[in-house]
């Protein structure tokens, strides 16, 4: 089958509450950890300290997988900041830090699971044109790596509902 074909894993978590979002996301890692996958969380500061106090009352050792560089942790924002060329996201940028990260974890790890708010971060600067392009940019990596799987966060009060004036869900 040629990677053209493969049809990427790529699901959203949609929250209204940052607790729900950590608990959920904590167990996503978890289950991620003891598969013996490689791990990357790019979360704002704030949810990856959730993340982790609730990581820490399920599975107590996962900064041991940290120490192994079996689990990453990286900033959201700061990651965005280096995928921005002229204030817009560039694939060749996102490539890089994103399709270089997928690299390096593959030599160690068959199977590797993301967790992402990139978009969020975008959606919630009002950004949407971008947000688009980013999601596009995830789902070509994931094409070019069949053993990548996916989440985004996405906070439900960045979502408009057409059909009911415009207000937030």
């Amino acid at each position: 089958m040629s990677k053209s074909n493969v049809n990427p894993i790529h699901f959203v978590q949609f929250y209204r509450s940052d607790k729900f979002l950590a608990v959920s996301l904590a167990e996503y890692i978890r289950v991620g950890l003891e598969a013996g996958e490689g791990v990357v969380v790019l979360a704002t500061k704030q949810h990856e300290e959730l993340v982790k106090q609730e990581l820490q009352m399920i599975y107590p050792t996962y900064f041991f997988h940290m120490e192994e560089g079996q689990l990453i942790f990286l900033n959201a924002e700061a990651t965005l900041s280096q995928v921005l060329v002229n204030d817009e996201p560039d694939f060749l940028q996102f490539k890089e830090i994103v399709g270089g990260t997928v690299n390096r974890l593959k030599s160690k790890y068959t199977n590797l699971r993301f967790y992402g708010e990139l978009v969020n971060v975008l959606c919630e600067q009002g950004r949407l044109d971008c947000a688009i392009a980013l999601e596009e940019y995830w789902n070509q990596i994931l094409r070019e790596n069949s053993r990548v799987m996916l989440m985004c966060g996405y906070a439900t009060r960045n979502i408009k509902n057409e059909s009911s004036n415009n207000d937030y869900i």
